[in-house]
Order: structure tokens, then sequence, then C-alpha cells
């Protein structure tokens, strides 16, 4: 019995080394350096709905570009703290700037995709950014994504922005976003494959022909989507076009959540709706999550501190997850520390994939931004 146990840890180890090797040696060998600082019209859309910490160093990071031909369109989502304000002000200075405020909230709608769908109809550029009001920007980073988008012939570019946390706790959580890369999408069969399941994207940074996007519909497709960059992915594939996932690392931060409660509350609110709300994927992903990959951790402790015995064979398993965990954080840039955090944060994957199956039997749905979000 031990034996078959250790057998399986050893090969979801091993597997999961290969593949996160395999998405880290595509993402190292695709992604270029930024070149291209001049070219067509280039609309850079942020949706902003309470923001005032940090709309302030989106905008001036933008403001500072290299590429020379944008437009910064920031739609101010019925803010109820000083947003607008800070989006006015910034829009006097620089004439590239155009402050919105967004339109009553329609029923089937959430919100950021309705901000974003406003945002596309009143852009003029060929290709559009959408960003999040909480990001940084390197001054190469519109650059960037428009030399990569021309070398690679594609539709879409996202990525995994360097992503910044105020505390260890927060880190926990935020990490959980990289379950893709280690286990789930195959990042170089994406390039070339048109089928949906494929489709990855953080909305953080996305960068798309605008042609592209009005012809799968825009937002209206995905409009009640919780996870609408990855719903827009695979709306864009099956429509035939193509996307590539890049290391945003040098280009773009993202300080996602000011709280450990917050952190955990935004990213479970994603988890089941990346399944498409059914429920029976994560629940079958439970139990082979907590077996396989939290327990022996706590086996291995026990038996050597308790018994004097030490398990190689679930060593070994517990090394490879280990490995590939910690290549994982080092390319995307997290600190050593989080080499560190690879069985609490997959104890809250497990405890977030719980949590959103709840939710969804239940219908409650999230407050998320004063808003119900199911």
């Amino acid at each position: 019995m031990w034996d078959i146990y250790s057998l399986i840890i050893i090969i979801i180890g091993l597997y999961a080394l290969i593949f996160s090797s395999l998405n880290i040696l595509f993402m190292y060998r695709n992604t270029r350096k930024a070149t291209i600082i001049d070219g067509p019209l280039i609309s850079i859309l942020i949706p902003a709905r309470d923001e005032e910490s940090s709309i302030g160093a989106c905008l001036r990071s933008l403001s500072s570009q290299s590429y020379k031909n944008i437009e910064i369109l920031v739609l101010d989502d019925h803010s109820s703290d000083s947003t607008w304000d800070i989006i006015n002000s910034y829009a006097r200075k620089d004439v590239r700037i155009r402050a919105l405020k967004g339109a009553s909230l329609p029923d089937g709608w959430n919100g950021k995709n309705y901000a974003l769908q406003q945002l596309s109809e009143s852009a003029k550029g060929e290709y559009y950014l959408l960003t999040d009001a909480d990001t940084e920007h390197s001054v190469d980073s519109v650059s960037f994504a428009y030399t990569n988008i021309i070398y690679h012939d594609t539709d879409m570019i996202s990525g995994y922005p360097r992503q910044t946390a105020p505390s260890f706790s927060n880190l926990a959580v935020v990490t959980a976003m990289h379950f893709n890369i280690l286990f789930i999408n195959p990042l170089w069969i994406q390039k070339k494959s048109k089928n949906p399941l494929f489709g990855l994207a953080i909305g953080q940074y996305i960068f798309i022909r605008s042609s592209c996007l009005h012809d799968i519909g825009g937002f209206y497709p995905i409009r009640d989507s919780i996870t609408d960059d990855i719903h827009l992915a695979r709306n864009l594939l099956s429509h035939g076009y193509h996307q590539i996932f890049l290391d945003l690392g040098t280009v773009v931060s993202c300080n996602m959540f000011d709280s450990f409660s917050a952190a955990l509350k935004g990213i479970t609110r994603s988890v089941i709706d990346f399944f498409d709300k059914k429920i029976i994927l994560p629940l079958f992903a439970v139990p082979i999550i907590i077996a396989f990959m939290i327990a022996p951790t706590f086996i291995l402790f026990y038996e050597f501190f308790f018994s004097g015995i030490l398990l190689i064979p679930v060593l070994l398993g517990v090394i490879l997850f280990l490995l590939a965990w910690m290549q994982t954080m080092v390319f995307l840039r997290y600190s050593l520390k989080t080499i560190l955090l690879f069985t609490p944060t997959m104890t809250l994957v497990v405890a977030m994939f719980l949590y959103g199956c709840f939710i969804t039997m239940t219908g409650k749905g999230y407050i998320w931004k004063n808003r119900v979000v199911k």
C-alpha cells in the first residue's frame, strides 16, 4: 500500500516538475525585449473603481512610455472615493489621457466587464492594452507588447506580471494563481492551438488587436463572467484567433490586494468561474491535492520525529514538488522565502476550492467592491 501511495506521489511530483519546466522554458524562449517605439495608435484601457490609492502611480507610469503613439482611457466605475478627482487631475496635465464616467450597470453584467466594454467602444487604437488600476508599468511596457505581438504574429498577449504583496500571508494566497502553469495550462500548446480549453490570460495585462476584440463581440459574450480574462482568452481561441503567454515580470508589476482577507476573497471568487462553474472538477481535485500534495509533508515529519523512520520514496515525491514550485517562484521573481509556501498555498487552494463550491451551490455570490458578484 505504501509503495503504491509513494509511487503516485512521485509520478505527480515528476509531472509538476516537467510541466512547469516546459512552461518556464517556453516563456523564456519566446519573450522578446522591447525594441519598437513607434507605430499605430495603441489605446490603453483602465477600468477603475475605488482605486484612489493606486490609480495615480498607474497613470504616472503609463504617461512615461517609450512608445510614442498612445492614448490612455480611464473609466471611473461609480467610485465612492476620490478616484474620479485623481483621474481628472492627470487628464488635465496630459492630453493623451481621457477620463470617462461609467454608465449605470445593466442587468446581467459584471462591473469590470461592462467598464471594459465601454472603454473599448470609446477607444480609437489599432491595438488595446487592457490593464488594471493597481498596476505599475516600466517605460517599455507598451513597446514590449507591440514588439512581441508583431514578432509572434499573434492576436493577443498576456502573462504574469511581477506580483507584489504587503505580507507573507498575502503571498501564500497570491501564488495560488500559478497553479495553472504547474499543472493545467501547457503554454507551448496554447500558442498554436485554437482549442478554448487552452485559453489563459491575466487581466492585469492583456494586449489585443482591436479588430479581433470587436469581431468576437467585445465583452458581451462574457458579460457575466467573473474571470473576464480567462473567458476572453477562451472566446478568442474559439473564434479561430491565437494568443501567447509570456513573461511580463520586467515590464509590469501589480499589488493585487492590500490584506490577507481581500486576497483570499479575490482569488476565491475566480476559482469556480475558471472551471465554468462546474463544481465537479474542483471537488474531484480536492482529495487528490490533499492526499498527494499536502499530506506527504506531514507524513514525513510524523514518521521521522515519532517513529524515527525516513520514508525515502515519499521524500523523493516531496522534493520533486518543491523543485517544481521553487523554479516557478524564482522565474516569476518572487522572493526566496516563497519557496517555503508550497504546502500552505496548496492548503489554501483546497480551502478556496471548497468555499467556492459552497458559494456556487448556495447561489449567494461574493461581495466585491460593494457589488454582489455571482
